[in-house]
């Protein structure tokens, strides 16, 4: 039986996330330094590149999640098989959330946290709940510059967050 070659990937700093595209063979990172970085790889050849740097933080980048395109609001967010995921969403230490353009490189929106954030759940191609250190969970809507509901059931950090079969339930 014949073993698969395994793809070494190199980051500019020590990483806290990872995220495949849904659909591409890219790979998004979260970096100590407030990056995320993208990475194209070939799995046959066993060769990755780093394609670009993205900075949108001041602090480290915790967690790093791809969106679904515009016009696929919920079933790529949960089942991304159709591959459209055109932007970023990362949530970091210096208690900002992020959206970067994959395309363009460029940051498209930002909004403020109340703590650290410290995990990400896409709800589709403008909504994203955060979870942060503080035991908060904050849903937003790219539409709107403040999070458009807040939960505080838990003491401690948030580390996931995941959305039930019925797509209403999250759970942290």
């Amino acid at each position: 039986m014949a073993v698969e070659p395994l793809i070494s990937l190199s980051t500019g700093a020590h990483t806290f996330d990872v995220q495949f595209h849904p659909g591409e063979p890219l790979l998004a990172t979260s970096t100590i330094l407030g990056e995320v970085e993208l990475h194209r790889f070939d799995s046959e050849a066993a060769t990755s590149e780093l394609l670009r740097t993205l900075s949108p933080h001041t602090e480290s980048c915790r967690t790093v999640r791809f969106l679904s395109c515009a016009g696929s609001e919920t079933q790529a967010a949960v089942a991304p098989s159709e591959g459209r995921a055109t932007q970023l969403v990362s949530a970091s230490a210096d208690c900002r959330a992020a959206i970067m353009d994959v395309e363009r490189g460029k940051r498209v929106w930002r909004t403020k946290l109340r703590a650290a954030g410290n995990s990400l759940l896409p709800l589709g191609s403008q909504r994203f709940a955060v979870g942060d250190d503080d035991g908060g969970i904050a849903l937003h809507d790219t539409r709107q510059k403040k999070a458009t509901a807040r939960y505080s059931e838990q003491e401690d950090f948030v580390s996931d967050l995941l959305l039930g079969t019925d797509e209403r339930s999250l759970c942290s």
